[in-house]
């Protein structure tokens, strides 16, 4: 039997919205379903199945459906495309019903293109790595950290106050929502999911300003077994200006840049970081590649298991924060 999983935008990941950890369990379930089944106009789900693949109590899950159904049925996803600069409210679910034991239910429209249609990057995980977590919390940043996993990034930075607002936390003191939100979830993770992760603050004077996890793969049967089953690979983001200026970089330097594109592809490498790697490692190796073997050299060299990639990514995490992603000033000029 296939393992259960979900599969969704990364502007979904990323979105802003208020849920609890029964409401987050069951509508994982859901998903899980419309994976299954496609695009459909309705899906049915039998409660005794979501309850085994979530780990929510099915007593429970029978006895206060009517209370986590109302939670779904108000929750609203505050979707951000920073590029565009536009800003979407979205509700999931068009209507449900439920009939003796069995939830039947539709998707909203444009959730649906976030869920089934992926023409931006996504994120994938399987559910038996958020089962046992009791913290909507850890849910939520196992799914953040997620999603940088696949390209290969050692760590991820938030400001602190965006990452409040976006797993919509109520503790405003940093004392509580650290103990009580990033060390649960921290926790939580390392014990039960197929990633490991620390965190390190920043600070701005006598303030905690921003927070960066560390990310590591564990080789489990399960994190294989993903690879193995679905080798399509998530689309990757292009600012047009870093592009353009990264291919300069890599064509004037004798790569030829279809042959690097397409190795940063097939690993889904993050473009950001790429542009970093470039810059610390592949620029100065590439000299003494031969054109021949550009393609192997390159994949070599995004091997995440080699020695040059460990010490790299760990420069990453280190001096990240001297690369401001959404000004590209420090780009170098041709």
């Amino acid at each position: 039997m296939n393992e259960s999983r979900v599969k969704m935008s990364n502007k979904l990941i990323e979105a802003t919205y208020k849920i609890d950890v029964r409401e987050k369990k069951l509508m994982l379930g859901m998903l899980n379903q419309v994976i299954k089944s496609g695009d459909k106009e309705e899906y049915c789900i039998n409660l005794h199945d979501v309850a085994e693949i979530t780990g929510l109590s099915e007593k429970s899950l029978y006895r206060d459906l009517k209370e986590v159904m109302r939670g779904l049925d108000d929750l609203k996803f505050k979707v951000e495309d920073d590029e565009k600069e536009e800003l979407r409210g979205i509700f999931p679910f068009q209507d449900y019903d439920y009939k003796q034991g069995s939830l039947t239910f539709a998707l909203s429209r444009k959730f649906k293109t976030y869920v089934l249609q992926h023409k931006e990057a996504y994120t994938k995980y399987f559910l038996r790595n958020v089962r046992p977590m009791r913290s909507v919390y850890s849910i939520r940043l196992y799914e953040l950290l997620k999603q940088y996993e696949p390209g290969g990034a050692k760590a991820r930075r938030f400001e602190i106050d965006k990452l409040k607002e976006m797993l919509q936390c109520e503790y405003k003191q940093f004392t509580h929502f650290r103990t009580r939100v990033i060390e649960q979830a921290v926790k939580e993770i390392n014990e039960h999911s197929d990633i490991t992760t620390s965190y390190f603050l920043e600070k701005r004077g006598r303030t905690n300003h921003a927070i960066t996890f560390t990310i590591d793969t564990k080789e489990t049967k399960c994190s294989l077994s993903m690879d193995h089953e679905e080798q399509e690979l998530p689309g990757m983001p292009e600012p047009p200006a870093f592009m353009a200026t990264l291919e300069k970089e890599v064509v004037s330097r004798g790569v030829k840049w279809p042959v690097f594109k397409g190795i940063i592809k097939k690993y889904s490498i993050e473009w950001e970081y790429v542009w970093f790697f470039w810059c610390e490692i592949l620029k100065e190796q590439c000299k003494n590649w031969s054109p021949k073997y550009q393609g192997k050299n390159i994949a070599s060299t995004f091997d995440l298991d080699s020695e040059i990639q460990s010490e790299t990514q760990e420069l990453f995490v280190n001096q990240s924060m001297s690369y401001n992603f959404r000004d590209m000033s420090h780009v170098p000029k041709h």
